[in-house]
């Protein structure tokens, strides 16, 4: 079994406009537009993302973009407590002498 990559650096950063949020692109996807017969994102996965989080690698870096709601979610582990994204970002800095 190989081993995942570790990232080098991970930051919080403001989405560009009309970045949609990943999560919720995943979860609703794509439908055919009546009009066009093209397929277009479901109108509850175009929900403007609130953060970007970027993890850099040895190879390239990888986004992921959250909407508010997603964010929060992402937030909140299994046992109710809430480990919010920045604090998470700050415990990795700390644990990678980033």
């Amino acid at each position: 079994m190989s081993k995942k990559p570790t990232a080098i650096k991970v930051e919080i950063i403001k989405p560009e406009k009309d970045r949609y949020c990943d999560h919720c692109k995943a979860m609703w996807g794509k439908v055919k537009d009546k009009f066009t017969k093209e397929n277009v994102w479901h109108d509850k996965a175009r929900i403007q993302a609130s953060v970007l989080v970027v993890s850099y690698y040895a190879t390239g870096k990888i986004e992921r973009a959250y909407c508010s709601e997603c964010r929060d979610h992402n937030s909140r582990w299994a046992d109710g407590s809430i480990w919010p994204l920045a604090e998470q970002v700050s415990y990795f800095k700390v644990a990678t002498n980033g």
